[in-house]
C-alpha cells in the first residue's frame, strides 16, 4: 500500500512514472495491489515485460498520458488488470507529447515464435474519462494484440463514464502481425456523454474473433454509429453483437434512420447480431445473410 505520486517534470512527456517494470527485464509472478499511483507526469502503472502479472485494486488519478500501460514485449502467461479507479486525466491537444491519453492500454508487441496461451483479463475497473481540449483524444480502453498465436483477451463488468471519449473501446492491430484469436467484451456499462468517434472501434488487418454482448452504451454519439470496422479489417470477424441495450441520440447521416451501426465492408465480417435494443426499441436481427434493421456502406 504505497503513495507513489508526482514524479516527473511538468511539460516534459517523457519524464514522469509512478510504477514501472524495466523492458530490460523479465519480471515473473508480479502483484501491484491497492496503491495510489497519481498526478505523475506521464504513466502511473507502467509495464513493458512480465510473466504472470497482476495490477489490482489500485487508485490511479490524473496521470499525464497512460493511467495503466501494459505492453507486453515478452508477455506470456496471464495479465490481469482488474478493480483498479483510473480518473483524472485531461488531455490538452495543444501540448506537445499529450495530445492523446489512455486510462487502460494493454497488449503484446513480441512476436512469439511458439504457440504459448497468453491471456489477459481486464475487469471490475472504474473508469472516468474527464476532459479534453484543443483537439486532445482520450481513451478508456485500448487493446493492441498483435504477435500472439493463442491469445484471449477478456474484458468484462467495466464501468466507463465521463465527459468525452473518442472512442469507449478501441482495438487495433499492426500490420503484418499474428492475430489475437479471441476478444471478448461483455457485460461492460458505458456512458460517455460525447463520443468524439465511435463507442466501438475496430481496426484489424487479420481476423479476429470478437464478441460484443450485453453491454450497455448510453450518451451522445457525433457519428451516428455504435460499432465501427474500418475500412482496412479486411478479413475481421465480430463473431457475436448480441443483447446490447443502447440508449443515445445520434447524430450523422445514419442517425435520421434510426440505423446505430455502419459497417465499411460487406455484413459478412459480423456474424450474428441479435436481442439489441436501441432506445427502448428492439433491433431487427442479422437474417443470416445482412442485416435487416442495418445499413452497410462502402
Amino acid at each position: 500500500e504505497c503513495l507513489i505520486t508526482y514524479n516527473g517534470v511538468e511539460g516534459d512527456s517523457t519524464t514522469g512514472y509512478g510504477i514501472a517494470g524495466m523492458s530490460t527485464h523479465y519480471p515473473k509472478n508480479t502483484l501491484i495491489f491497492n496503491n495510489d499511483v497519481s498526478n505523475n507526469v506521464r504513466k502511473g502503472i507502467d509495464f513493458h515485460s512480465g510473466y504472470n502479472s497482476s495490477i489490482i485494486a489500485n487508485k490511479v488519478v490524473a496521470n499525464g498520458i497512460y493511467g495503466i500501460f501494459h505492453e507486453s514485449i515478452k508477455q506470456l502467461g496471464k495479465c490481469v488488470i482488474k478493480n483498479n479507479f483510473i480518473s483524472g486525466m485531461i488531455i490538452d491537444g495543444t501540448k506537445t507529447g499529450f495530445t492523446v491519453g489512455y486510462c487502460i492500454w494493454f497488449g503484446s508487441a513480441y512476436a512469439e515464435t511458439t504457440n504459448t496461451k497468453t491471456f489477459f483479463d481486464v475487469s471490475d475497473n472504474y473508469i472516468v474519462a474527464n476532459d479534453v481540449v484543443n483537439g486532445g483524444q482520450i481513451f478508456p480502453l485500448n487493446a493492441e494484440l498483435d504477435n500472439l498465436f493463442n491469445c484471449t483477451a477478456t474484458i468484462k463488468n467495466n464501468t466507463i463514464v465521463g465527459n468525452n471519449a473518442t472512442a469507449a473501446f478501441s482495438y487495433k492491430t499492426r500490420a503484418n502481425i499474428v492475430p489475437c484469436t479471441n476478444v471478448i467484451f461483455e457485460n461492460n456499462y458505458v456512458d460517455i456523454a460525447e463520443y468524439l468517434g465511435y463507442p466501438i472501434f475496430i481496426n484489424s488487418t487479420k481476423t479476429q474473433l470478437i464478441s460484443i454482448q450485453n453491454n450497455t452504451f448510453k450518451g451522445h454519439c457525433l457519428y451516428g454509429n455504435i460499432l465501427f470496422i474500418s475500412a482496412s479489417s479486411l478479413s475481421n470477424h465480430v463473431r457475436k453483437f448480441n443483447g446490447n441495450v443502447i440508449s443515445m441520440t445520434l447524430d450523422g447521416a445514419l442517425a435520421e434512420y434510426g440505423i446505430p451501426f455502419t459497417l465499411v465492408l460487406s455484413s459478412s465480417i459480423v456474424q450474428t447480431a441479435k436481442e439489441n435494443v436501441l432506445n427502448g426499441v428492439k433491433l431487427k436481427d442479422y437474417d443470416g445473410t445482412k442485416f435487416v434493421s442495418m445499413q452497410t456502406s462502402v
